[in-house]
């Protein structure tokens, strides 16, 4: 498959103004065009896509890069590879972010375990402007999953995050561990209840942060599940918190899941999709 867009944007009137001092002022600033070209390979139990962007606009300049491979190595196993870069221009400053990620999925038909595994090294880079940053983080989070015959499911998560970064011309680095667990016992009529720990720990600063609380489920149609739930105490890790609602308070959570026997569909989440 082949695929390709054009954007454009431009500004006809520009005019300013006010009704409330305390909001932003009303106008476009944002003219631009852009371009994208893709394209995509599906086998039986493999599969291919890339895309190229380029923005030329009148504030910033943003081209992209996107790649990804996935497949089914053996039934009930999937593995799958993905790679982003941007490169965001201004006038003063430029972005350089970068993503390689790799992914594994092992689902079996008749098997009550389910294992996730996501590993990504991120690179974050500022240049110019008063103040230039570099970040390279190694992150890598498991899932395991059990649910018996009956009513009751266990999830256990584990994440571990090394982290370097040069800010104001001093260099950091940390390590940075999560474990987390969960169980649900499923009520009746495609209600469940359930309860969540996670507990977040600098090893450098030596600081431990907690999230704890209750949830309750629904589940209008297979494979679609709603969720209300409520942190009594809870923390935010800029990597850790991005696939979870862990900081403290009222979450809602709108899932869909895979069926069991598409593997390469589960693989091809964790690696993800283009656009940044």
């Amino acid at each position: 498959s082949l695929t390709a867009g054009l954007d454009r944007s431009d500004t006809i009137k520009k005019s300013s103004y006010t009704l409330n001092g305390n909001t932003f002022s009303a106008g476009s600033e944002g003219d631009y065009t852009a371009v994208n070209f893709g394209a995509g390979f599906k086998e039986k139990l493999w599969g291919w896509n890339g895309r190229v962007e380029y923005r030329d606009g009148k504030e910033q300049d943003k081209a992209g890069l996107f790649t990804s491979i996935y497949g089914e190595v053996k039934e009930g196993i999937g593995i799958g590879s993905s790679f982003q870069i941007f490169d965001t221009k201004t006038h003063t400053t430029e972005q350089i972010f970068a993503d390689l990620r790799f992914g594994l999925v092992y689902r079996p038909k008749i098997s009550k375990w389910t294992l996730l595994e996501r590993l990504d090294i991120i690179l974050d880079s500022i240049r110019g402007g008063e103040s230039p940053y570099d970040s390279l983080r190694f992150i890598n989070v498991a899932n395991l999953n059990y649910k018996d015959s009956k009513k009751w499911q266990f999830s256990v998560q584990y994440g571990a995050k090394y982290v370097t970064e040069r800010i104001d011309e001093r260099d950091y680095r940390g390590f940075t561990d999560l474990i987390g667990f969960e169980c649900r016992y499923d009520i009746k009529n495609n209600w469940d209840i359930g309860l969540r720990a996670k507990l977040l720990h600098s090893w450098n600063a030596d600081q431990y942060k907690y999230s704890f609380g209750p949830t309750v489920g629904y589940t209008p149609k297979r494979n679609i599940w709603i969720s209300l739930g409520y942190n009594f105490i809870g923390f935010t890790d800029r990597d850790f918190s991005k696939s979870d609602f862990t900081s403290q308070g009222i979450f809602f959570n709108f899932r869909l899941k895979f069926d069991q026997d598409d593997v390469k569909n589960s693989v091809r989440w964790i690696v993800g999709s283009g656009g940044n």
